[in-house]
Formats: structure tokens, sequence, C-alpha cells
């Protein structure tokens, strides 16, 4: 599950230890940039010393409209029920199911407004029979603000509408309240159980199917979240391909899904770096280009585990290395013959022997040589003098 820090950052939210505490960058409530808004990180309770606002992480998905509230269900009692069952709810329910009429009116909206369309099809690449396959729509709010609406069906049933903010407004997501949130084509997963590809948000994957690729899903709620259920829905299938943004907060997202989901089976497609897959279509790519890209998709690196062929090539690489240094010299020359490098910036070097075998002092000698190359070095020893 999800932590209440993990949460904000998947949000795009910064923060910084001080004391113990989290301290985010801003506050997503009252919008101040200036450090307010700490969090316990163990608890995930939060306070802004600016606004106000405190809760939790439940507070934070009802703000961003990310919660969904699960009620239990009455049903008379046929026959005794353990305190267990009686502790525990009917998970699947109930849900809000939107009205088909307001996703079919949004989609002739958007049809007889031709910058809506344009938008659509030249800013986004997205095929007009694409849109009218998944009645992509317009809606309009009661201040004049334009919304992209995107229905998700399952099994042809409208389950929920994803609306998105259209430019020149700040990009921004709303649902319709209190509805099950889905995977967007979902029904793909029956017919293609060999190979799917899961892209980050539904705009991908109809740049995908407009492009004829169509053993595509893709998560509704952002990198961060990916739903129990869905885990469960591509359970039989035998690879997966997670075509995630190439940012920190997408790549993070991707190998965390591909742990959930199974390290021995999820690839991640090495999109350019700041391109999502629509960006990728847009720069004048084809499917063509595109199904390369994925023959070179990557299982993730497992820390602390690598594959022969890299341990191998790595290998190659460090005795290949040329003699000339670019580190920090030792000063002896049968030492510096085999550091053939140096130290390099970033690593963190350990000097270990027995007692009053000389580490101190050959840690000074270190700095002394490097001090003399007018290299600036510290010597820091806890157990000396000050002096």
């Amino acid at each position: 599950m999800m932590t209440a820090i993990e949460y904000l950052q998947s949000k795009g939210n910064e923060y910084r230890m001080q004391s113990g505490q989290a301290v985010f960058k801003v506050c997503p409530f009252c919008g101040d940039a200036k450090g307010h808004f700490y969090m316990d990180p163990e608890e995930g309770i939060f306070y802004c010393h600016k606004c106000g606002e405190k809760g939790n992480l439940i507070t934070l998905q009802k703000h961003y409209g990310d919660y969904e509230e699960r009620k239990a269900i009455y049903r008379p009692r046929t026959k005794p029920q353990g305190a267990v069952k009686e502790a525990f709810p009917d998970k699947d329910g109930p849900f809000t199911v939107p009205e088909e009429k307001k996703a079919t009116d949004a989609h002739h909206r958007l049809l007889a407004d031709q910058e809506a369309v344009r938008y659509v099809t030249e800013a986004r690449g997205i095929a007009i029979e694409t849109v009218k396959r998944f009645k992509v729509g317009l809606d309009v709010d009661r201040d004049g603000s334009r919304w992209l609406t995107i229905p998700h069906y399952e099994k042809g049933k409208l389950i929920n509408i994803k609306s998105r903010s259209l430019p020149p407004a700040k990009k921004t997501f709303l649902r319709v309240k209190d509805c099950r949130s889905i995977l967007f084509n979902a029904d793909a997963i029956q017919g293609n159980r060999d190979e799917i590809l899961i892209t980050e948000g539904e705009i991908d994957a109809l740049t995908l199917i407009t492009h004829g690729i169509e053993n595509v899903v893709a998560a509704t709620n952002g990198a961060g979240s990916f739903d129990p259920s869905w885990i469960d829905q591509l359970q039989a299938v035998k690879k997966i391909i997670i075509c995630y943004d190439p940012d920190e907060a997408g790549q993070k997202g991707a190998r965390e899904l591909a742990r959930r989901l199974g390290y021995e089976r999820c690839f991640n497609a090495a999109l350019p770096e700041d391109l999502d897959v629509n960006d990728y279509f847009q720069e004048g790519n084809d499917a063509v280009a595109f199904r390369e890209l994925l023959e070179d998709a990557r299982q993730f690196d497992v820390a602390g585990i690598m594959t022969f062929a890299d341990g191998l090539k790595k290998y190659r690489e460090e005795i290949q290395r040329p003699e000339q240094a670019t580190g920090i010299r030792t000063g002896w020359t049968d030492v510096d013959r085999i550091v053939k490098t140096g130290f390099m910036p970033g690593e963190l070097i350990v000097l270990s022997a027995p007692p009053k075998i000389g580490k101190s002092t050959f840690a000074l000698q270190i700095i002394t040589h490097n001090a003399l190359q007018d290299i600036p070095a510290l010597f820091f020893c806890l157990e000396m003098r000050p002096l």
C-alpha cells in the first residue's frame, strides 16, 4: 500500500527531511511554497503551519479526488457468520454508475466542436475513428472551463468517466464521484494473454490503438497507484511491457508495478528522454519504430542482482580501463597501479585492517600527498585530540 509520502511524491510534490519530519515544498491545500507543510514519515499525519490544514493519507486522497469510500451493504443474515466476516464488509460495493447519457452527450458535443476535434486529432494525433470508438467527449462546466472526457467501459458497460482539463488551463483530472476505478480498455486482456502493454494514462493508450496496437491497457489513477484488482486481472498474462513516462515519477511507478506483477514477466519500454508514448508519435515516429523500441525493452534491474551477460560486460570494461587516472591518487606507485583510475567522485572508500597496523597513518599520507598537489583535503578523526 502506498504511504502518504509516496502519494504526495506521485503528485509531483518534493520534500526534504528535517528533524525527523518530512517537509514538503508546497502545501497541496493552500499552495504555500515556503516549506510550511510538515508530515510524520511513519504515521503519515500532516499539518500545514500556514493554512492550518491537517489530516492523513485519506484526507489527501479525498482532496485530490482519488479516494473511493466503500460502504457496507446490509444483507439479512441467513446463516451464522464469524466475527472476521462482520468486521470486513463487502469490498465490492456499492459504487455509483455514471449515466450513459452523460458520456454520449459529451461525445456528440466534442464532434460538433471543431476546436476540440483539432486538439484531439492534431495536437494529440488520435484518429477520429478512435475518438468515436471510445466515445471521447467534451464537457463544459459552469465556469466555462473545457474538459476532455474519456469514458471507462468494461464489457460494454460504462463504469466511470475521467475528465482532463483542456489547454490553456493547467493540467488537472477529475472523475465521477464514488465510481469504481478500472483499467482503461481492460477488455483487451481477454484476447491478449501472451503480451499486454500498460501505459501511464488513457491518452497514451488511445495513441497506440490509433496506430494499430490493440493489446494495451492504461492505468487510470496515475503512475504511483495500481489497484490490487487490476493485478488479479493481469495474472494470466505471460509478458507485460510497462510503457510509463521516462521521468523519475514514471520510472519509480513502473518499477513498483513490476515488483507487484512479478519481475520475471515485466519489461520496461525504453522511451526516449522527455517523451511519453503520445509525444513519441507526435515526434514523427510510427508503429514500426515503436515495435522496434518494444523489442529492446529489458527486464527491470533488481538490486544486488545482475545477469551473467551484464557482469561479463562490466568485467571487460574494468580490465580495459586506461592506465591514466582521473580520480584521487594515493602517492604510492604500487597502490596506484592497482587502483587504476584512482578514487573517483562519489565513491566511499573503506580502509580496513587490524588495530595498530597504520590505517590512520596511511590515510594521513594520502591526504598529505594530495594537499601537496593543491587538492583540498580534510582529515577528521573522533579518536584523536582536537589539536
